[in-house]
Order: structure tokens, then sequence, then C-alpha cells
């Protein structure tokens, strides 16, 4: 995400105009020195990879998390969840950056479109013989072709998305609240259990303070 996603000059001046990014590591201390793992990662080039080593969360000023994505997303996919944070921003937060009285019904509601509308997307790329030329020349990796392990790869990240849309539709529903990001962050959603570092570990205490709900 790093030297892909979030360096895609669009991507970069979309996120900086309308979030304030923070990147902070799961394993507290961690370093990747697996650089055979990154290289082949790099290579492979998936549209979408949703591992559990990596997860974008999308929250108010106040730490409620009003979308997620676990692992890699390309530029391409990834622009397609910063256009429905960015319509849920406007509709649950007022100018002054605190949530609205009807703010978790609409969370809720734009999950539910949202979970309704990938359905035939799932369908199609499941489906369709003609998956890889849709997903069109990778701008990446000039030559670039669309194999299987692209195929199930972006299949497992469309899957992972809809779970995330129902967790968050099933969790507003429950607690009647958008759930905290101290929370989220050692439960979130995945769709591969690939990771670096010790999961094992939990955040450091600076880092759930700063995510403690003001």
């Amino acid at each position: 995400m790093r030297t892909v996603t979030f360096s895609d000059l669009s991507i970069a001046r979309r996120v900086h105009e309308s979030c304030v990014p923070v990147w902070v590591n799961v394993d507290p201390g961690f370093h990747d020195c697996q650089g055979a793992a990154e290289a082949r990662i790099w290579s492979s080039e998936p549209e979408i990879f949703p591992t559990r080593n990596i997860v974008t969360f999308f929250a108010t000023p106040d730490f409620r998390v009003l979308h997620y994505v676990a692992g890699y997303w390309h530029p391409t996919f990834f622009s397609k969840e910063l256009e429905f944070v960015d319509r849920l921003r406007g509709d649950v937060l007022r100018g002054d950056g605190t949530t609205r009285v009807d703010a978790v019904w609409k969370v809720r509601r734009a999950h539910l479109e949202r979970e309704k509308e990938l359905r035939p997307l799932v369908q199609y790329f499941e489906s369709e013989r003609g998956w890889s030329a849709a997903l069109g020349p990778d701008p990446v990796h000039e030559g670039h072709a669309h194999g299987p392990s692209c195929h199930s790869n972006l299949l497992q990240g469309l899957h992972h998305l809809a779970d995330v849309h129902r967790s968050m539709i099933g969790q507003t529903r429950v607690f009647s609240t958008l759930p905290r990001l101290s929370q989220l962050f050692q439960t979130y959603r995945f769709g591969n259990p690939f990771a670096e570092g010790d999961f094992g570990r939990l955040p450091g205490r600076d880092v759930l303070a700063a995510m403690t709900v003001r």
C-alpha cells in the first residue's frame, strides 16, 4: 500500500485533502526484512491481496470507524473505497467534525446498499470468462498478464469487502453505535491469513491511548 497505492499521486492527493493519514505498525517495532516475500508480491502485482498484514481504517475525529479494508488494494480499486468514504463522511459528519444524531443509521444504510451493489460484481468475476479484459492493462507493471492468481485474489478481496460491509451492518445494529477504532484494531476482518510480524502482541499502550474515544 505504501509503495504503490499511497504513492499514486491521485490517491495521495485525495487522502491528504480529506483525511489525516497516520501509519501505525500492528506489531510495535516490527521491521520488514523479508525481501523475498516482498519481491514476490511486487512482481505478481495482484489487484487485491486482502491479507491481515495491513489494514486501512477510515475513522471519524473521535476515532469511530466508518469503513476499513484489509491488505493491498490497487489504486483503481482503492479509489472506489475512497469515493464510498467521501460520501459517507459527508452524510454523517457536521462541519466541525462531530457526528450527526442519525450517523449510525446512515452508516448502516450505506454499508447495506454497498453490500448489495457488490453482489452482481462478484457474480460477474466468478462466472465471466472475459474477467481479465474487464480489468484492463496493469498501469504499474507494463505487460503484466492477469493470471489465475490475480483472479483468485480478486475474488477473495471482493468477498472480504462484502464481509466488512456485513460486519459493519451487524455491529451498528447490535450496539447502536459506530465501532471504536481501538476495538477493530484487534478484531478486524481480513481475507487471507498472510502476515509478517507478531500478531500475538497487542499494540503499545501509547497506540491504544491515541485511539481512545475522546
